[in-house]
Order: C-alpha cells, then sequence, then structure tokens
C-alpha cells in the first residue's frame, strides 16, 4: 500500500513539472518568432495606426487559415485576449500584444483562439 502511495505521488509530481514546462512553452515566443510576428503585423496593418482592426484581421484570418470570422467571433476573440492580454486589444484592434496570443491560441489545437 505505501508503495502505491509513493508511485501515485511520484506521478502526480511528475504530471505536475510536464504541465508547468508544457504551459511555459506555450506562453513564451523566441526572438525570432516574435520578431516574425511583428513583421506579418505590420504587413496585415494596412492603415499603419499600430492596431489590426476587424478588416485587417479578417483578412488575416481568412489567408491564414481559409475562413473569415463572424463579426461575434471577431468580438468573441477581442474578449478573449483583453481577458489574457490586458494590453491586446486598444480603441477596438488588435495590438501586437493581442497579436502575439492570438498567434498562440491558434497554433495550440485543443484552444478556440
Amino acid at each position: 500500500m505505501m508503495l502505491n502511495l509513493m508511485f501515485l505521488f511520484y506521478f502526480y509530481f511528475i504530471f505536475k513539472i510536464l504541465l508547468i514546462k508544457f504551459k511555459k512553452f506555450q506562453q513564451e515566443l523566441k526572438p525570432k518568432c516574435r520578431d516574425a510576428l511583428k513583421r506579418i503585423f505590420v504587413l496585415c496593418d494596412n492603415d499603419q495606426d499600430g492596431l489590426l482592426n476587424d478588416l485587417e484581421l479578417n483578412t488575416f484570418q481568412q489567408e491564414t487559415f481559409g475562413a473569415p470570422l463572424t463579426k461575434n467571433e471577431l468580438e468573441e476573440l477581442k474578449v478573449v485576449i483583453l481577458d489574457h492580454e490586458p494590453e491586446g486589444v486598444k480603441n477596438n484592434g488588435v495590438t501586437v500584444k493581442g497579436f502575439h496570443f492570438y498567434f498562440l491560441k491558434t497554433k495550440t489545437k485543443n484552444c478556440k483562439y
């Protein structure tokens, strides 16, 4: 019985360590990736105001994933970005920080955003 309990604790701690490492990996961008995303952001920012408005964001979505977002999905996306990145949305447009978050969530298959 004591041996089973030890194994249970061992696997629990291994699971927690792997989960923490996975979350850390998921939430960080390497500098080259961050630079590439910044360049993509600048290319998508047609009016060069430092924000992606609905049209610019939807154009990116269409070109990248082959399907546009509805108005409701765009608003939902902005809410999710704001919940996780307070500086991610400004004046109803997505900032570079919000775009980075958007990338992190769309590259993860299990997440809607």
